[in-house]
């Protein structure tokens, strides 16, 4: 059963940072981080609970295999719900 993808506000205003951050340096890079995104997405859509769970209101996260972008979601029936997607050396801030 594949799970429709849902992202948050806070994901998509992540992804539209790491986007404008990366193409002001390297529109290449730029769309190939996209892709490292993108296809982890599909994986998730496919296989839901591959990333490891975090302590916390069912967390989990998963990394993208080329550029390690971590990947914060949780699986709410047919629903993948992606709260945050940041690079491990970036400051996340809370709330």
């Amino acid at each position: 059963m594949t799970h429709r993808i849902e992202l948050e506000l806070r994901a998509l205003d992540s992804l539209a940072q790491i986007d404008s951050y990366l193409r002001e340096r390297s529109p290449v890079g730029a769309r190939n981080v996209r892709t490292d995104i993108r296809r982890t997405l599909d994986l998730l859509a496919d296989f839901p609970l591959i990333g490891n769970r975090l302590s916390i209101d069912h967390l989990r996260v998963a990394v993208t295999p080329r550029y390690h972008y971590r990947i914060v979601y949780r699986v709410q029936a047919d629903v993948v719900q992606v709260l945050q997607v940041y690079h491990y050396r970036q400051r996340v801030r809370e709330g």
